[in-house]
């Protein structure tokens, strides 16, 4: 979901890797991994939270906007930046999960 803040560990290296070296990059790559997805639930809590603040059923657009604004504050540029362009993916996470259920 947050491709800009994975992408970056998934690029090539420079220079090929063995041995602890490869064992540190895939740990790497899966703690990224790990950051990414927890980040994603911070949003995802936080719009369920502005929506039940708005005293809606479900998150719309400017709950989104409120929980990616709160998380953006405290992350690095690019995690945040990968947010805003998740918007519209996390938008339809909630629209897909009211229309299932």
């Amino acid at each position: 979901m947050l491709n800009a803040v994975s992408s970056a560990s998934s690029a090539p290296s420079e220079f090929p890797m063995y041995g602890p070296e490869r064992e540190l990059a895939t740990e790497i790559r899966g703690l990224t991994s790990l950051v990414s997805e927890l980040t994603l639930m911070l949003v995802v809590q936080g719009a369920w939270l502005a929506a039940l603040r708005h005293r809606r059923q479900a998150p719309v657009g400017l709950d989104v906007d409120e929980a990616i604004a709160l998380v953006a504050n405290n992350v690095p540029e690019g995690v945040a930046d990968g947010l805003w362009e998740s918007r519209d993916a996390i938008l339809a996470r909630f629209h897909d999960a009211s229309a299932a259920g």
